[in-house]
């Protein structure tokens, strides 16, 4: 019953968004360079969501022009936004990692792995789990 609920959320959610088309059980919306939500002439990005369960969605997200991979990841459906949640990867136009590492209810946490275009590691960059946490407890 809940995933019926957030289905006939998302849906109406993207059906009311004049940039997003509906495909199934698959989402599109349009993204700038800064992966903000735009329409479509204006866009650099497409990002495709897939619903794996009632609230966890499947993200990947490609370039218009070359449909080439740029991050691929996992969105959660949380009080009627949806936020990163889990592992994210971000690539090069190259196909390679350029960074990886988790969101927790929209915010960075823990190591981030980071690589040179070229694929050499670079020092990780750490981020606090003190929002997430905050967060966390509200729902408590």
């Amino acid at each position: 019953m809940r995933f019926a609920l957030v289905l006939a959320f998302l849906i109406s959610f993207l059906f009311n968004d004049a940039n997003a088309q509906l495909d199934k059980s698959r989402y599109t919306t349009y993204l700038d360079a800064t992966f903000e939500e735009t329409i479509k002439r204006k866009a650099i990005y497409v990002r495709t969501l897939t619903a794996v369960n009632d609230s966890l969605l499947d993200a990947v997200v490609h370039e218009i022009e070359t449909n080439l991979l740029k991050m691929k990841g996992k969105y959660i459906l949380r009080t009627e936004k949806l936020m990163e949640h889990g592992l994210f990867i971000y690539y090069y136009t190259s196909g390679k990692i350029e960074s990886e590492g988790m969101y927790e209810y929209g915010y960075k946490m823990g190591a981030w792995k980071r690589f040179t275009a070229q694929g050499v590691q670079r020092p990780d960059r750490f981020y606090k789990a003190e929002r997430s946490e905050m967060l966390r407890a509200l729902d408590q």
